[in-house]
């Protein structure tokens, strides 16, 4: 497990430059923006696609035939890109948190109801996402992808556009109450995703 961790954190160093970059952009987007936190959500999501990019030049290079002769079970092979995922997106929203707490002017409170929702968007993507990806492979899954991002960003959207109290010029976002409803049944649905992919994946010939 270790040694699957430590290889995708190289390839993610390697390949992963423009997500590592969009996530960062949209970290600022926010940072400078007190009427909308839309890119402070964003910036978590995108760095969740990075096992799913990992998962495309995997396939690309044949991994799989690899993995076939290494002492691990498919179901650890899935488990850590579910590490991959939780590393990243819990590390993104504890850390952004922390910045926004001392730069923006939230409670305590606001800004654990902020983590939630991005925990909540961090978890969105790779819950439909890695099932497919690991039943059929990047390239089928890649429609669909676009498809859930789709459905992410309006989610985000409203969910943004409802939080705005002021006007969308002079207004002020506010992180909205019990927003651990919503990051609750993302993380387990994010469990049961992984269970299903585990069982797919065994069922994968290639």
């Amino acid at each position: 497990m270790k040694g699957l961790l430590i290889k995708d954190f190289k390839m993610a160093k390697k390949h992963g430059f423009f997500l590592f970059l969009m996530s960062a952009i949209f970290f600022f987007g926010a940072l400078f923006s007190n009427t909308s936190m839309y890119f402070a959500f964003y910036s978590v999501a995108v760095l969740s696609l990075m096992p799913i990019t990992i998962l495309a030049y995997d396939e690309a290079s044949k991994w799989n035939r690899f993995e076939a002769v290494i002492p691990v079970s498919k179901a650890k092979i899935v488990l850590e890109k579910y590490i991959l995922v939780l590393i990243l997106v819990l590390s993104a929203s504890i850390i952004e948190g922390i910045v926004y707490f001392f730069t923006k002017n939230y409670s305590f409170k606001e800004i654990l109801n902020l983590m939630f929702l991005m925990l909540g968007s961090g978890f969105f993507v790779p819950i439909v996402i890695l099932p497919i990806t690991f039943r059929f492979g990047y390239l089928k899954s890649r429609l669909i992808g676009g498809l859930i991002a789709g459905i992410l960003a309006i989610s985000i959207t409203l969910i943004n556009s409802a939080s705005v109290t002021g006007g969308l010029i002079d207004g002020q976002f506010t992180p909205p109450e019990h927003s651990y409803l919503i990051a609750v049944p993302a993380g387990l649905l994010f469990m049961a995703s992984f269970g299903l992919s585990a069982g797919l994946y065994k069922k994968r010939e290639f």
